[in-house]
């Protein structure tokens, strides 16, 4: 795994919305979350379709696309 864990903040290698991992498996599941239009979203992703992002480059940040 690429030492995603509980909290990180992610995105698809493809791009996408901000997610947070909720929880991650031995198989290298995680289970990601995130909001759009105010509602809670989720689901499963294989770990190795992921980018752990630095939060820094967000602390005021609410859009949920990629930076340019």
């Amino acid at each position: 795994m690429y030492n995603i864990k509980k909290g990180d903040i992610v995105w698809l290698k493809s791009g996408g919305p901000k997610m947070t991992i909720k929880t991650t498996s031995e198989d290298e599941i995680c289970t990601c979350i995130w909001f759009k239009h105010g509602e809670l979203q989720y689901c499963d992703l294989e770990s190795d379709t992921l980018t752990i992002v630095d939060p820094d480059l967000f602390e005021n940040d609410s859009s949920e696309t990629l930076p340019e």
